[in-house]
Protein backbone atom coordinates (compact mmCIF):
# COMPACT_ATOMS: atom_id res chain seq x y z
CA UNK A 1 0.00 0.00 0.00
CA UNK A 2 2.60 2.50 0.77
CA UNK A 3 4.41 1.65 -2.33
CA UNK A 4 1.72 2.37 -4.31
CA UNK A 5 0.47 5.59 -2.31
CA UNK A 6 3.87 7.30 -2.65
CA UNK A 7 4.13 6.33 -6.51
CA UNK A 8 0.09 8.66 -7.11
CA UNK A 9 0.29 12.13 -7.65
CA UNK A 10 -2.45 12.77 -5.12
CA UNK A 11 -2.19 13.83 -1.12
CA UNK A 12 -3.02 10.34 0.53
CA UNK A 13 -3.98 9.77 3.93
CA UNK A 14 -4.71 7.06 6.23
CA UNK A 15 -6.71 7.46 9.67
CA UNK A 16 -7.95 5.56 12.29
CA UNK A 17 -11.76 5.09 12.88
CA UNK A 18 -11.73 8.08 15.20
CA UNK A 19 -10.04 10.46 12.56
CA UNK A 20 -6.39 10.52 13.81
CA UNK A 21 -4.48 10.79 10.92
CA UNK A 22 -1.02 7.84 11.21
CA UNK A 23 0.29 8.20 7.55
CA UNK A 24 0.70 10.75 4.58
CA UNK A 25 2.19 10.64 2.01
CA UNK A 26 5.31 11.78 0.35
CA UNK A 27 2.72 14.55 -1.81
CA UNK A 28 1.39 16.43 1.77
CA UNK A 29 4.49 17.21 3.05
CA UNK A 30 5.95 18.22 -0.37
CA UNK A 31 3.29 20.94 -0.95
CA UNK A 32 2.24 21.82 2.61
CA UNK A 33 6.08 21.79 3.80
CA UNK A 34 4.94 20.19 7.44
CA UNK A 35 6.66 18.08 9.25
CA UNK A 36 5.04 14.93 11.07
CA UNK A 37 5.40 16.03 14.19
CA UNK A 38 2.83 19.26 12.91
CA UNK A 39 0.78 16.91 10.81
CA UNK A 40 0.21 13.73 12.35
CA UNK A 41 -2.56 13.14 14.51
CA UNK A 42 -5.34 16.09 14.44
CA UNK A 43 -2.85 18.38 12.68
CA UNK A 44 -4.44 18.16 8.87
CA UNK A 45 -6.59 21.22 9.31
CA UNK A 46 -3.65 23.63 9.79
CA UNK A 47 -3.10 24.20 5.97
CA UNK A 48 -6.89 24.81 5.09
CA UNK A 49 -8.05 28.17 4.41
CA UNK A 50 -9.29 29.99 7.80
CA UNK A 51 -13.12 30.21 5.20
CA UNK A 52 -13.21 26.55 4.61
CA UNK A 53 -11.55 25.27 7.90
CA UNK A 54 -14.62 24.71 10.24
CA UNK A 55 -16.76 23.43 7.28
CA UNK A 56 -14.13 20.47 6.35
CA UNK A 57 -13.89 19.77 10.01
CA UNK A 58 -17.77 19.37 10.79
CA UNK A 59 -17.81 17.45 7.61
CA UNK A 60 -14.92 15.00 8.77
CA UNK A 61 -16.63 14.52 12.40
CA UNK A 62 -20.02 13.45 10.36
CA UNK A 63 -17.98 11.16 8.73
CA UNK A 64 -16.05 9.51 11.50
CA UNK A 65 -19.19 9.42 13.60
CA UNK A 66 -21.70 8.04 10.65
CA UNK A 67 -18.81 5.93 8.89
CA UNK A 68 -20.23 7.93 5.63
CA UNK A 69 -18.04 8.71 2.98
CA UNK A 70 -16.26 11.90 2.84
CA UNK A 71 -16.41 14.12 0.01
CA UNK A 72 -15.47 18.02 0.04
CA UNK A 73 -13.51 20.69 -1.76
CA UNK A 74 -11.79 22.96 0.41
CA UNK A 75 -8.38 25.14 -0.10
CA UNK A 76 -4.96 23.86 1.25
CA UNK A 77 -1.78 26.44 2.12
CA UNK A 78 1.27 25.40 0.16
CA UNK A 79 4.54 25.59 1.24
CA UNK A 80 4.91 29.08 -0.50
CA UNK A 81 2.07 30.27 1.37
CA UNK A 82 -0.35 30.35 -1.73
CA UNK A 83 -3.51 28.30 -1.35
CA UNK A 84 -4.97 25.64 -4.10
CA UNK A 85 -8.45 23.85 -4.24
CA UNK A 86 -8.21 20.11 -3.52
CA UNK A 87 -11.20 17.87 -3.40
CA UNK A 88 -10.78 15.71 0.06
CA UNK A 89 -12.39 12.38 -0.01
CA UNK A 90 -12.37 9.72 2.20
CA UNK A 91 -13.64 5.57 2.21
CA UNK A 92 -13.51 3.57 5.76
CA UNK A 93 -12.44 0.16 5.61
CA UNK A 94 -14.65 -1.75 7.73
CA UNK A 95 -14.20 -5.22 9.94
CA UNK A 96 -16.23 -8.20 9.59
CA UNK A 97 -19.07 -7.34 12.30
CA UNK A 98 -19.09 -3.36 9.83
CA UNK A 99 -17.38 -1.65 12.68
CA UNK A 100 -14.96 1.39 10.91
CA UNK A 101 -11.12 0.18 11.38
CA UNK A 102 -9.34 3.05 9.41
CA UNK A 103 -10.03 5.74 6.45
CA UNK A 104 -8.38 5.46 3.27
CA UNK A 105 -8.31 9.15 1.95
CA UNK A 106 -6.81 11.44 -0.97
CA UNK A 107 -6.81 14.72 -1.74
CA UNK A 108 -6.54 15.62 -5.42
CA UNK A 109 -5.90 18.99 -7.09
CA UNK A 110 -8.62 20.66 -8.54
CA UNK A 111 -7.07 24.03 -8.69
CA UNK A 112 -7.16 24.71 -12.55
CA UNK A 113 -10.03 23.51 -12.76
CA UNK A 114 -11.99 25.52 -10.58
CA UNK A 115 -10.09 28.88 -12.09
CA UNK A 116 -11.44 27.92 -15.50
CA UNK A 117 -14.86 26.77 -13.43
CA UNK A 118 -14.75 30.46 -12.06
CA UNK A 119 -13.63 32.39 -15.18
CA UNK A 120 -16.50 30.28 -17.20
CA UNK A 121 -19.15 31.99 -14.45
CA UNK A 122 -17.96 34.95 -14.82
CA UNK A 123 -18.01 35.02 -18.94
CA UNK A 124 -22.02 33.86 -18.31
CA UNK A 125 -22.64 36.42 -16.03
CA UNK A 126 -21.86 39.06 -18.94
CA UNK A 127 -22.99 37.33 -21.67
CA UNK A 128 -26.26 37.18 -19.69
CA UNK A 129 -26.07 40.40 -18.74
CA UNK A 130 -25.70 41.81 -22.83
CA UNK A 131 -29.22 39.19 -23.59
CA UNK A 132 -30.82 40.77 -20.96
CA UNK A 133 -30.35 44.68 -22.30
CA UNK A 134 -29.60 44.41 -25.75
CA UNK A 135 -31.87 45.08 -28.24
CA UNK A 136 -31.08 42.88 -31.34
CA UNK A 137 -32.60 39.26 -31.08
CA UNK A 138 -30.42 36.44 -29.44
CA UNK A 139 -31.83 32.70 -29.59
CA UNK A 140 -30.83 29.45 -29.68
CA UNK A 141 -32.94 26.26 -30.27
CA UNK A 142 -32.01 22.55 -30.23
CA UNK A 143 -31.75 20.63 -33.72
CA UNK A 144 -35.16 20.42 -33.16
CA UNK A 145 -35.92 23.92 -34.16
CA UNK A 146 -37.63 23.80 -30.07
CA UNK A 147 -36.29 27.22 -28.17
CA UNK A 148 -33.89 26.81 -25.72
CA UNK A 149 -33.34 30.33 -24.75
CA UNK A 150 -35.30 33.90 -26.00
CA UNK A 151 -33.77 37.03 -24.60
CA UNK A 152 -35.90 39.45 -23.92
CA UNK A 153 -35.75 41.71 -27.35
CA UNK A 154 -36.68 38.22 -28.54
CA UNK A 155 -39.94 37.98 -26.52
CA UNK A 156 -40.60 41.41 -27.03
CA UNK A 157 -41.13 40.97 -30.85
CA UNK A 158 -42.52 37.46 -30.20
CA UNK A 159 -45.37 39.08 -27.90
CA UNK A 160 -44.67 36.29 -25.87
CA UNK A 161 -43.66 34.81 -22.26
CA UNK A 162 -40.99 32.39 -22.31
CA UNK A 163 -43.22 30.26 -20.39
CA UNK A 164 -45.32 30.07 -23.27
CA UNK A 165 -42.63 29.36 -26.26
CA UNK A 166 -39.45 27.65 -24.46
CA UNK A 167 -39.55 24.08 -25.33
CA UNK A 168 -41.50 25.07 -28.77
CA UNK A 169 -41.36 25.23 -32.09
CA UNK A 170 -42.83 28.26 -33.83
CA UNK A 171 -45.03 26.14 -35.45
CA UNK A 172 -46.69 26.01 -32.07
CA UNK A 173 -47.25 29.62 -31.70
CA UNK A 174 -46.91 31.44 -35.14
CA UNK A 175 -49.14 31.73 -37.86
CA UNK A 176 -48.66 28.64 -40.37
CA UNK A 177 -46.94 30.51 -42.64
CA UNK A 178 -44.76 32.46 -40.92
CA UNK A 179 -43.75 29.13 -38.77
CA UNK A 180 -43.06 27.50 -41.94
CA UNK A 181 -41.07 29.94 -43.50
CA UNK A 182 -38.45 30.36 -40.34
CA UNK A 183 -38.31 26.39 -39.65
CA UNK A 184 -37.02 25.94 -43.35
CA UNK A 185 -34.16 28.37 -42.82
CA UNK A 186 -33.26 26.82 -39.79
CA UNK A 187 -33.36 23.15 -41.69
CA UNK A 188 -31.14 25.03 -44.39
CA UNK A 189 -28.69 25.97 -41.67
CA UNK A 190 -28.43 22.79 -39.96
CA UNK A 191 -27.74 20.54 -43.07
CA UNK A 192 -25.45 22.98 -45.04
CA UNK A 193 -23.72 23.80 -41.92
CA UNK A 194 -23.30 27.80 -43.60
CA UNK A 195 -24.48 30.76 -42.61
CA UNK A 196 -27.59 32.20 -44.25
CA UNK A 197 -28.52 35.83 -44.23
CA UNK A 198 -32.48 36.75 -44.79
CA UNK A 199 -35.25 38.36 -43.05
CA UNK A 200 -38.20 36.78 -40.91
CA UNK A 201 -40.77 38.31 -39.15
CA UNK A 202 -43.21 37.02 -36.66
CA UNK A 203 -46.04 39.07 -38.49
CA UNK A 204 -47.29 37.59 -41.46
CA UNK A 205 -48.38 40.93 -42.69
CA UNK A 206 -52.29 42.90 -43.32
CA UNK A 207 -53.08 39.19 -45.23
CA UNK A 208 -52.16 36.77 -42.69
Amino acid sequence: FRALAEAVPQIVWVTRPDGYHEYYNARWYEFTGLTPEGSLGFGWSGPLHPDDRGRAEARWKHSTDTGEPYEIEYRLRGADGGYRWFLGRALPQRDDAGRVVRWFGTCTDIDDFKRVQAELARATAVLETINAHTPTLVFVKDRAGRAVMYNPATLAVIGKPAAEVVGKTEADYLPAEVAAAIMANDRRVMESGETIVGEESPDPGPDG
